[in-house]
């Protein structure tokens, strides 16, 4: 043995060495430790992806902010180019005017950023405002956007920074464009002032998360406008008091054509509400799973040393088991649902030593059969080896009868088989050699019983023949009376004609039916066995009782599953068992009641059932139903016509079948009767019930 191996040998035993309720607890550990670190992976890998979905939405949220401040600021360029435009005509400027007042207040109306428009003159003297008419004496001579227009004789669009209105304190921004003559000479501005609560509001409700800071600045980062800031940060430039973890995650947008950029600053994606929800959730499950494995663990160690003493009572009860049908008077060996040994006894073993090598546990009941016939472990009774195989192995499929056979050492063996519920099959096999040598001597009587019973046999069978031909005849004279084929009779001779054409045909149903009865009590019974499709038969034999049951008021309804298979069997037969069972349901359920016929498959059965809502019957009285001549009948029943053949008769034929005939029935609650025939090939004939019925 390698070392490798050795160790992982020597760790094998010191594991086992550890108590069970030890090694839960230790797998419990070892199994959160596992779960801890992959969830710690998992929410890792999240955070990742949510940190990339949160700057992706920044970015294209700051984009999306971008492109409307440069429509706004547009909207105002223009405005501001169009009034400048406008007014070079009227220069130069010394005093208010109609016509500037409501040019101004045209173009205000248009802009819903703008707060008021007003025109400076070359001094920079408050010449019209949209705020008032005729303007306040207000200088902006001091400010930005006309110093800086005056100074370089017009620079275009003059964005201000932020400050406070003179007028009404507000913190606003201008924007400016100058007014020049015809030569290029500067003669005033003409300026907007922007109120930075219209582009705040918009960013508000659209610009991003709670928390998050949305700004509008000039090129060089003044700030123009923004929200998640208070008036006086904004008016301070509070950004630059900014963390650098904050500007790290600041996105930038450029406003095309303007001098400004948006700036947006998300919140941390660890403080994300999604991000705070995912590991709250995480954190819980965890928490739970946590409480509920080291529970389970607990309870599993508790448990652990009650799991121990059942399993050792367990090994004690199968050994006093096996002791016991080791110590059984009768041969006994179990196979499985595949007809495989499970296991056996000495006994058992004793009685078939020819093939004792292949009696071990996983050999099938065919090669034990096929053996035992190969090597002689049965007596010389049955010179036709294949056909006595094939007769044990169908025997031994239908289960039916407790056979008799012989072995090679000359013991008599009674051999009786059950199904268990899970599909196995028990076999007892029990010495009755002492028995049979009693039976022997007794020989002169069971002849003479035999030979009484050939005798009623034969004499049955001549009397239904000595029947028949006179009843045929008085069925066909009187059909042709009936019909009245040798001229005109009057009304009561035809119904003459009817009534004993009818009684003459129940007599022969009668005969053919005791008939069928001796057959079968003989063994004579042969049954012609093809591939049937079982729905066809059901419907044949509905179609043939449909009238009887119209005329009766009964409804007969059929429920047939489309996945029956065919099977094996005597149509004629079966067709016979089919229409008892209708007639019969017919029979006995009251005008306005139904018939409900079914066929499904079940495991390695079809089955028809047959209920009715008739009268019914107690279940003590279903034994009585099943004996020939019997009929049940009580006080509050009229009693109906019949032999009381027709169930006995159809239990016969459907258990020849290799198959189950059952009943259940209430008194006015109605009968069911479920007839069970195996799907498996049943075989070509059988020929009579001798009492060779099952193998080993």
């Amino acid at each position: 043995m390698s070392p490798q191996l050795r160790r992982v040998s020597a760790l094998t035993v010191r594991i086992r060495a550890i108590p069970f309720a030890r090694r839960i607890v230790l797998l419990t550990v070892l199994f959160l430790a596992v779960v801890y670190v992959g969830n710690a992976l998992i929410v890792a890998h999240y955070y990742t992806a949510l940190d990339g979905r949160e700057r992706e939405s920044r970015d294209a949220k700051a984009a999306l902010l971008a492109e409307h401040a440069g429509r706004a600021l547009a909207a105002v360029d223009l405005s501001l180019q169009t009034i400048a435009e406008t007014l070079k005509a009227r220069l130069p400027f010394d005093k208010p005017t109609v016509f500037t007042q409501l040019l101004l207040d045209k173009y205000r109306k248009a802009l819903p950023s703008v707060h008021s428009i007003f025109v400076l003159n070359v001094d920079g003297r408050d010449i019209n405002t949209t705020a008032s008419f005729p303007p306040p004496p207000v200088n902006g001579s001091d400010r930005m956007y006309f110093s800086e227009q005056k100074k370089w004789l017009g620079v275009g669009l003059y964005l201000d920074r932020l400050q406070f209105s003179r007028v009404d304190h507000r913190l606003v921004f201008a924007v400016s464009r100058p007014i020049l003559d015809d030569n290029g000479n500067f003669d005033g501005v003409v300026a907007a002032v922007v109120d930075p609560a219209y582009f705040a509001d918009f960013y508000g409700r659209g610009g991003g998360q709670p928390g998050d800071v949305v700004l509008l600045e000039r090129a060089d980062g003044t700030i123009l406008a923004g929200s998640g800031l208070s008036d006086r940060d904004l008016a301070e430039s509070r950004l630059n008091a900014l963390s650098n973890r904050e500007k790290a995650r600041a996105v930038t947008a450029a406003v095309r054509g303007f001098p400004a950029k948006i700036v947006l600053i998300g919140q941390p994606t660890i403080a994300s509400s999604q991000f705070v929800s995912f590991c709250a959730m995480d954190g819980g499950l965890l928490l739970v799973m946590t409480l509920i494995a080291w529970w389970l663990a607990t309870a599993a160690s508790r448990e652990a040393a009650s799991v121990d003493r059942q399993a050792r009572a367990r090994r004690t009860a199968e050994a006093r088991l096996l002791s016991a049908i080791e110590s059984a008077p009768a041969a006994f060996a179990l196979y499985d649902d595949a007809d495989r040994l499970v296991l056996s006894n000495e006994l058992f073993r004793s009685f078939f030593a020819p093939i004792k090598d292949l009696i071990v546990p996983g050999t099938t009941f065919q090669q034990m059969s096929e053996a035992a016939v190969t090597r002689r472990a049965y007596a010389h009774a049955h010179p036709d080896e294949r056909e006595f195989l094939r007769w044990r192995m169908e025997q031994h499929r239908v289960g039916v009868g407790e056979p008799v056979l012989q072995l090679y050492d000359g013991r008599w063996i009674l051999m009786r088989e059950r199904r268990t519920p899970e599909g196995g099959t028990v076999l007892f096999y029990s010495d009755i050699t002492p028995l049979k040598q009693r039976e022997d001597q007794l020989g002169l009587a069971r002849q003479e019983a035999e030979q009484a019973s050939q005798a009623k046999t034969a004499f049955l069978a001549n009397m239904s023949h000595e029947l028949r031909t006179p009843l045929n005849a008085i069925i066909g004279f009187s059909e042709m009376i009936e019909r009245k084929m040798l001229g005109p009779i009057s009304e009561s001779y035809r119904q003459y004609g009817e009534i004993v054409r009818t009684s003459g045909q129940h007599l022969l149903a009668i005969i053919n039916d005791i008939l069928d009865i001796a057959k079968l009590n003989a063994g004579k019974t042969e049954l012609h066995f093809e591939p049937v499709d079982v729905n066809q038969i059901v419907a044949e034999a509905v179609s043939i009782i449909a009238k009887t049951a119209e005329t009766a008021g009964v409804q007969i309804v059929t429920r047939c599953d489309v996945r029956c298979p065919a099977i094996e069997a005597d149509p004629l037969r079966l067709r016979q068992v089919l229409l008892n069972v209708l007639t019969n349901a017919v029979k006995f359920t009251p005008a306005g009641g139904h018939v409900a016929v079914a066929t499904s498959v079940a495991a390695s059965e079809l089955r028809v059932a047959v209920e009715d809502t008739g009268i019914g019957m107690a279940p003590e009285d279903i034994p009585r139903a099943l004996e020939p001549f019997t009929q049940v009948v009580r006080d509050s029943t009229r009693a109906q016509e019949g032999t009381g053949l027709g169930l006995p008769l159809s239990k016969s034929l459907v258990e020849l079948h290799g198959g189950r005939f059952e009943i259940a029935s209430a008194p006015q609650r109605g009968t069911t009767v479920t007839i069970s025939l195996p799907i498996r090939r049943a075989g070509r004939t059988a020929a009579d019930r001798s009492d060779l019925d099952i193998a080993i």
